[in-house]
């Protein structure tokens, strides 16, 4: 058996997964989770892509070497490391990336939203299999959300789109007061039913309301909070299927933007380092599940971190 490792480089966090090789069907098991809060799109607004601030970039070249010699102390290797969301847009990505490559010596690849999606969905349907019927995948991350569509009974394939909302960058843009204000929060509601609208349009249509799967931080903080699971328990075995309904995601969202963030931190189930665009990501949840007329959804903590894995060990196994 080998330790193999996966690191991706997102808007809000950076994240390592550590795993031992089992083969066939599982792949692999995993060790070691580890994340940090890197904040890269702080103080980015509303504008162009623009310039990551000298100390988020301080914040990810401090995770990306927390997790290399994370991964040496437990006897592993780095096998996919990439960097995902506003990592893709802002000018100075080269130099964000060279900086992480001269001080920790791990080399971070780019991926395009559409390979993130593909990627996610990959770690998702090998945690919970594939649906029967109509299903669609949203990972809703600092940045970006990428979606993936699909029918068990559709010969060809998954459709996917990768959209400019997320939680941090939504914040940034539109909720500047603390708590935040409700013409602020209907402006944000009406630019993410914007994008969706136009950025899912064109697509095939549902019958019925699809099996809706959300994953990445947003949702699954939304799932430790709405079921009252500590944060240091969250992991793949606790809640991986967990069900949200919308009823109980509005109620806590109108408890989110009555708190300041000084008493939003101390919410059970919510890491402090999400208090602060929490309330951006719980609306962004809502207006997907109202565009796909979904009055529910399941929670998958597995993702990209998983697909990056499958996506080497496979590769391995064909060449």
């Amino acid at each position: 058996m080998t330790r193999i490792a996966s690191i991706e480089l997102g808007t809000h966090t950076a994240r390592l997964l550590i795993a031992t090789t089992t083969g066939d069907p599982c792949l692999f098991t995993p060790l070691t989770r580890e994340r940090r809060t890197i904040r890269l799109s702080e103080g980015l607004g509303a504008g162009p892509p623009g310039m990551i601030r000298d100390p988020a970039v301080q914040r990810a070249v401090e995770a990306i070497g927390d997790f290399e010699r994370r991964v040496r102390e437990e006897g592993a290797a780095i096998v996919r490391a990439v960097s995902t969301g506003i990592t893709r847009t802002v000018d100075n990505r080269e130099e964000l990336l060279r900086a992480i490559l001269d001080r920790t010596g791990v080399r971070l690849g780019t991926v395009t939203g559409e390979e993130e999606a593909e990627l996610t969905a990959r770690g998702v349907l090998h945690a919970l299999e594939r649906p029967a019927g109509g299903f669609a995948i949203f990972d809703l991350g600092g940045g970006t959300t990428e979606f993936v569509l699909g029918s068990a009974d559709a010969a060809e394939g998954m459709e996917i789109r990768s959209l400019p909302v997320g939680a941090s960058m939504l914040k940034e843009a539109f909720l500047p007061d603390d708590p935040p204000d409700r013409g602020s929060l209907r402006m944000l509601a009406a630019r993410v039913d914007a994008l969706l609208g136009q950025g899912l349009a064109g697509l095939p249509g549902f019958r019925t309301p699809p099996w809706i799967i959300g994953t990445g931080g947003t949702a699954t903080t939304l799932a430790a909070m709405i079921h009252g699971i500590d944060v240091a328990k969250i992991e793949p075995e606790r809640m991986n299927g967990l069900a949200l309904e919308q009823t109980a995601l509005e109620r806590l969202l109108d408890r989110l933007i009555r708190l300041p963030l000084s008493e939003r931190v101390h919410l059970p189930g919510l890491d402090p380092g999400r208090a602060d665009v929490i309330p951006a990501g719980t609306l962004a949840v809502l207006r997907i599940l109202d565009h796909f007329r979904a009055s529910r959804m399941v929670v998958c903590l597995s993702d990209i971190l998983e697909g990056l894995l499958i996506d080497h060990l496979e590769g391995d196994k064909h060449e």
